[in-house]
C-alpha cells in the first residue's frame, strides 16, 4: 500500500519542456534572414526551476543549420508557462527557385538547477520546413503537446495533436541602386 508513497522530505520532480509555438522574422534585426523562434518554458512542478544555460541547434534536412548559446539564467515559475524567444539566423543549403519540403530538428539542451542538484535536459522536436526560393517560410511540427500546469493531457488520438502550420513571410528583396530592372 505504501508502494506508491513519496517519502517525507522527497522531491517529486519532472523535467520542464520547451515546445516551439511560433516561428517569426526577426524585425529588429539587421540580418534579414533572422528568425526569432517562439518556445514555451513549461514548469509542471510544484516549485520554480532555474536553467543556466539554454542552448538551442536547428538540423535542416540533416544538415547542421544554426545554433545559439542562451548564458543568461532562465527562471520557470512554479506550474505555469512562460514564453521564450531564442533567434537564429537558418543556414539553408542553396536550392534555386521553387518551394520543397524537408525535414527539421530542433535540438534545446538546458542545464536545469533542481532542488536534487544541476540536470542537464535534452528535448527534440521534429517537423517539416516549406523552403521557397532558398528561404524558409513553412514550419509544421510534428507531435504537439502543449503544456497546460495543473490540467490532464488527453491521449494521443487520429485527428488530434497534428500540429499545425506555421508560416514565416519571406525577407523583403533587395533593391540595389543601378541594378538590373531600376530606373537609372
Amino acid at each position: 500500500m505504501l508502494g506508491g508513497c513519496t517519502p517525507v522530505g522527497a522531491w517529486l520532480y519532472e523535467d520542464p519542456r520547451f515546445k516551439l509555438v511560433d516561428v517569426q522574422r526577426d524585425t529588429i534585426s539587421t540580418d534579414a534572414g533572422r528568425l526569432q523562434f517562439i518556445f514555451d518554458g513549461c514548469n509542471n512542478n510544484d516549485y520554480d526551476l532555474q536553467t543556466d544555460s539554454l542552448s538551442t541547434s536547428l538540423v535542416i534536412n540533416g544538415q547542421p543549420a544554426g545554433a545559439n548559446q542562451e548564458t543568461n539564467s532562465i527562471v520557470l515559475p512554479s506550474r505555469t508557462v512562460l514564453r521564450l524567444s531564442v533567434k537564429l539566423t537558418p543556414a539553408v543549403e542553396d536550392s534555386g527557385a521553387g518551394t520543397r519540403s524537408v525535414p527539421f530538428k530542433l535540438i534545446n539542451r538546458a542545464t536545469v538547477i533542481a532542488p536534487t542538484g544541476p540536470r542537464v535536459v535534452n528535448l527534440t522536436e521534429a517537423g517539416t520546413v516549406t523552403i521557397r526560393d532558398g528561404y524558409p517560410v513553412g514550419w509544421q511540427v510534428r507531435d504537439t503537446d502543449p503544456c497546460r500546469p495543473g490540467q490532464s493531457k488527453l491521449p494521443s488520438a487520429a485527428g488530434r495533436g497534428g500540429g499545425r502550420p506555421i508560416y514565416v513571410p519571406p525577407p523583403p528583396p533587395v533593391v540595389v541602386p543601378g541594378g538590373a530592372g531600376m530606373p537609372q
